[in-house]
């Protein structure tokens, strides 16, 4: 633990040096108060390499804003007074289909980074899709151990354009439950929608062509897939991309058996650049969700029925 508090001190240490270097050199006097000013006249500029990606200082300010204000209150980094455009607004992208959204938050509505709630949500499974071009973290500000494991820690937490064509995650709540959410989103307009998962839902996609095709080009990065109907048999789950990469079935009956009890594959970054191949057994016709999950670059799956 403390070696990787230490890692991530030097990190921090290493990019704020970086920035510190490029602001002196080009005569910035700035603090908290000016982020927006600065922002507005040097956000283009690439000044420090991360990685393999190259930030510019909004990305450092993105990193490095939260640990800003040290005393008294945070600095709202967005004027309210300015006009703050609805994610609809930002480009023509095709969003997923939210039908029945119990809970709908947006930038406009709710502000740039509020708590939300409380909100109130009896046992069952829900899924949470977020739309926005910015970094976007979704957790609850306190211990909630009555809604159960997917509550302890963050809903979603997800690199800036990721969720720019949305972002889906399947949460599980143990038992009834009375919450508030922290939405964190620097910049840029975003929207969030909590639907109830009927345990009745309706398969919307099936084998009748022998396999099914998925990328994220047409899914999304981390997109929630499904329900699919399995009838009893073997499948061939076959992946390529170059990043983590889980698929985790989420079953609507008890019936799929124990391959759709634990993620379909789980990869490492490397493991399936030349794709990778899981055979998975379905016990009884059934229907289940599939999450994907930790996937921050291009990927496709095909998944096969073979008998």
């Amino acid at each position: 633990m403390r070696k990787a508090v230490m890692i991530i001190a030097l990190t921090l240490a290493s990019i704020t040096s970086s920035a510190q270097e490029w602001i002196e050199h080009e005569g910035i006097e700035y603090n908290c108060d000016s982020l927006n000013a600065i922002l507005d006249e040097y956000g283009d500029h690439d000044f420090a390499r991360i990685g393999n990606q190259m930030a510019s200082v909004r990305a450092f300010f993105t990193l490095i804003f939260p640990l800003c204000p040290l005393s008294g209150e945070a600095v709202d980094v967005i004027d309210e007074s300015d006009e703050v455009a609805t994610v609809e607004e930002v480009s023509d992208r095709a969003l997923p289909v939210v039908e029945n959204s119990l809970y709908h938050f947006n930038s406009v509505d709710d502000g740039q980074r509020p708590v939300l709630g409380p909100i109130t949500l009896p046992k069952g499974l829900y899924r949470f899709t977020a739309v926005t071009d910015d970094r976007i973290n979704v957790r609850t500000p306190a211990e909630n151990d009555d809604c159960g494991r997917d509550f302890l820690f963050s809903l979603i937490d997800v690199a800036p354009g990721l969720a720019s064509f949305g972002l889906q995650e399947l949460i599980e709540v143990e038992s009834d439950c009375e919450l508030m959410l922290k939405v964190q989103v620097m910049w840029e307009a975003w929207t969030l929608d909590i639907e109830f998962v009927e345990p009745e839902t309706e398969p919307t996609l099936s084998f009748s062509a022998g396999s099914l095709a998925f990328d994220s080009d047409e899914a999304g990065y981390q997109p929630v897939l499904g329900p699919v109907a399995f009838a009893a048999g073997s499948y061939r789950v076959s992946v390529t991309t170059e990043d983590f990469f889980i698929v985790r079935a989420y079953p609507l009956s008890d019936d799929c058996g124990r391959d759709l009890d634990w993620p379909l594959i789980m990869l490492r970054p490397g493991e399936a650049s030349r794709g990778v191949e899981a055979l998975v057994v379905v016990e009884s016709d059934c229907s289940a969700f599939l999450d994907i999950e930790r996937v921050d670059e291009e990927w496709v799956m095909d998944i096969e029925k073979l008998n």
